[in-house]
């Protein structure tokens, strides 16, 4: 279990948006990471800022699960059986059920809030932010991380809560 738990923690991720001005990273377990190149907020209006970064977000997210899938089917020996019966039910349930999940999460200082549902991700960095004195790339980084941390908290809340739901309880989502 040790060994799966490390395998898990060697999982990184990173994509970028189509102009390289956005780099979203996630490494492991943790927290993920964005960068903003030098230069980011001069090339860029709030909105194609908030587009650049739905693309490097959508773009790791990807990879991540591609990634997260390999190493689960490596430990099974191969993809998941097909389901049958009550646990195939159970299953479609379960994956309907996280598919409707909708969160949001704003950072700290409220210059970002991401928006996630089953049809990906939505940023919104809010008007002026960019001319915020003192706030900088690596300011405006901090706060889209710290967004996207506290997005995927939630949505993981909302997982945990949807699986509990179907595979305990025997019953299934009411969301």
């Amino acid at each position: 279990m040790d060994d799966l738990v490390e395998r898990v923690r060697g999982i990184s991720a990173t994509g970028h948006s189509p102009d390289y001005t956005v780099k979203v990273t996630f490494a492991g377990t943790g927290a993920p990471k964005v960068e903003l190149t030098p230069g980011a907020l001069r090339q860029h209006t709030e909105s194609s800022l908030a587009t650049a970064a739905v693309a490097a977000l959508t773009e790791a997210m990807g990879i991540r699960q591609k990634k997260f899938d390999e190493l689960r089917d490596a430990v099974r020996g191969g993809p998941p059986p097909q389901l049958r019966g009550t646990a195939a039910e159970r299953q479609a349930r379960f994956t309907s059920a996280v598919g409707a999940v909708t969160v949001s999460a704003s950072s700290p200082r409220g210059h970002v809030a991401v928006d996630w549902r089953s049809g990906g991700f939505e940023v919104k960095i809010r008007s002026g932010a960019l001319k915020v004195l003192g706030l900088g790339e690596a300011g405006l980084a901090a706060e889209l991380s710290a967004a996207v941390a506290a997005v995927m908290r939630e949505h993981s809340a909302r997982v945990i809560e949807i699986h509990k739901e179907v595979y305990r309880s025997g019953g299934g989502a009411k969301r």
